[in-house]
């Protein structure tokens, strides 16, 4: 750009600039002639060529850098469990089907199998806590396959990890690392092909395959049967007298089974809506 400069006058300061790197009492008349010394701040000028200079590789790295957000459009699945006047009254009373509302903080398929494995057999909130330990252990809370294989065991039972949660969790880096997980293959896999091949890992069973089948990679037909809160949900929106087993609830799914995913959200909601609340 200062070569430019050099080579001649401007008859007209370029439009691109802000006037006032005019010089105070160097304004134009019209048709005259500004030598470049005259039109521009020293400082100014530099700041002008550096940002023109930078902006297009901050912005090109910024889009590189950003993952696209994933569109999930689940209006033929409520269409389809709206048909179930039970679920319809359900859909209706609760609003639209959020999946973030129980997963909001996603970040790969990594990440949310070893979110599962924290939060097997405890607590929300205690799970909650012991997962926000284990992801301060890493740069930008990030745990990745290669970090968490480095990691010392101690550190991460100090987090909060059993033994064995320990052990679960390195198996996981383990296997992603080695290729036994290999998440490009998925989106050409069907959901039971995906959970054959996710249980081959230390602590990762069906229901842990169900979850990031739901909340990861949005399939819309996954009934998780083995989960106490689909359960409840069932009992509760078809009044069965107890907790009905897989049979059951396949029974009563058969109208609605395509789009089992947006069904087994209502019914969690149904479920979370039952627990007795907390006294102030």
């Amino acid at each position: 750009m200062a070569a430019i400069l050099k080579k001649g006058q401007f008859r007209n300061p370029p439009a691109f600039l802000p006037r006032p790197l005019l010089r105070a009492g160097n304004q134009p008349r019209q048709g005259e002639s500004i030598p470049p010394d005259k039109l521009f701040r020293p400082a100014s000028s530099a700041l002008v060529v550096l940002i023109i200079w930078i902006l297009p590789e901050i912005v090109s790295n910024f889009v590189q850098q950003t993952p696209p957000m994933r569109k999930i459009d689940f209006a033929e699945s409520i269409r389809a469990i709206r048909r179930d006047k039970k679920l319809a009254a359900v859909v209706k009373k609760h609003g639209p089907l959020d999946l973030t509302r129980y997963h909001s903080k996603q970040r790969g398929i990594f990440h949310a199998l070893l979110r599962s494995i924290v939060y097997q057999q405890i607590s929300g909130k205690a799970a909650a806590s012991i997962l926000a330990r284990v992801e301060m252990l890493y740069p930008k809370g990030k745990p990745t396959p290669q970090l968490v294989l480095k990691t010392l065991a101690g550190k991460l039972r100090t987090a909060g990890l059993s033994a064995q949660k320990v052990s679960y969790v390195k198996d996981l880096a383990k296997r992603f690392l080695d290729g036994t997980i290999d998440e490009k293959r998925f989106p050409a896999m069907t959901s039971a092909e995906i959970i054959e091949h996710l249980v081959q890992v230390k602590g990762i069973g069906v229901w842990t395959a169900h979850m990031l089948l739901i909340f990861t990679l949005y399939r819309p037909d996954i009934l998780p049967v083995g989960d106490l809160g689909i359960r409840k949900g069932f009992q509760l929106v078809y009044k069965l007298r107890t907790l009905p087993d897989a049979k059951k609830m396949e029974m009563l799914a058969r109208p609605w089974r395509s789009h089992a995913t947006a069904a087994s959200w209502y019914l969690w909601r149904v479920a979370d809506e039952a627990k007795p609340q907390k006294k102030a």
